[in-house]
């Protein structure tokens, strides 16, 4: 693995498990998707039995919206990562 960051000019770093410095992005995206979906059951009146199928909705809508910083959704960015291997206009690993 660590030969084919090299490779990619991708700079490996290891976080620790469980720390809430690593998981402040992810708790985030989550209390989103939650209110996205809190925000579907109501405006649809559907009932709360199908809460599942509107954290995928709301997830599935999350990865097909632009970031501002480069016009590119993450569906996007993810599918010409795995065809080129190479994004223009994106420094991957660089810091």
């Amino acid at each position: 693995m660590n030969d084919y960051c090299e490779k990619k000019g991708i700079i490996h770093e290891v976080t620790p498990f469980y720390s809430p410095e690593s998981n402040r992005v992810a708790e985030r995206k989550n209390i989103t998707l939650k209110e996205m979906m809190n925000a579907m059951l109501v405006s649809s009146s559907t009932p709360d039995n199908v809460w599942g199928e509107a954290t995928l909705s709301a997830c599935h809508l999350q990865n097909r919206i632009s970031y501002k910083k480069n016009g590119l959704t993450p569906y996007t960015t993810i599918k010409l990562i795995n065809t080129n291997g190479n994004i223009e206009g994106i420094t991957v690993g660089k810091k």
